[in-house]
């Protein structure tokens, strides 16, 4: 019986909760949007790029996720086209995020941003996606 006591008394005083890795503020999904406003009281095909990023865990200063929505105009991405998504933070409070093809036969598209509360701030785009100036990933609401 003694070896019972001992026993819950060492299991509750070696709890200790995790420390929360700096990653888990990127947890969610963040929707991209241009800086170039456009009419919505009109239907139309032409809607612009829209993407998003749902990153679902969190490592130490690394978040990763994927492609969760991707709309170019009229044209969506077909389900596999992306790769697990890969969020680095620095200790200045940089992500990098690289968004890797799934089949590897284009080059990732990287980005550089800022955390700036609900608002990643693109500081350098992918060369191969055209941002305009004030685009950025806002946090999607529930």
């Amino acid at each position: 019986m003694r070896w019972l006591v001992v026993l819950s008394v060492l299991a509750c005083h070696h709890h200790r909760p995790a420390p929360q890795s700096p990653a888990t503020a990127l947890l969610g999904t963040w929707q991209y949007r241009s800086g170039i406003a456009r009419d919505t009281t009109r239907p139309s095909l032409n809607a612009g790029l829209r993407f998003a990023l749902t990153f679902d865990s969190a490592a130490g200063r690394t978040a990763y996720g994927q492609v969760s929505n991707w709309f170019a105009g009229d044209v969506g991405a077909l389900p596999g086209t992306f790769g697990r998504v890969v969020a680095t933070l620095d200790s200045a409070g940089t992500i990098a995020i690289v968004v890797p093809y799934a089949r590897g036969n284009a080059e990732p598209l990287r980005f550089l941003l800022a955390l700036q509360g609900d608002t990643l701030a693109i500081v350098h785009g992918a060369a191969s996606f055209q941002t305009t100036a004030g685009a950025k990933f806002v946090r999607a609401r529930p």
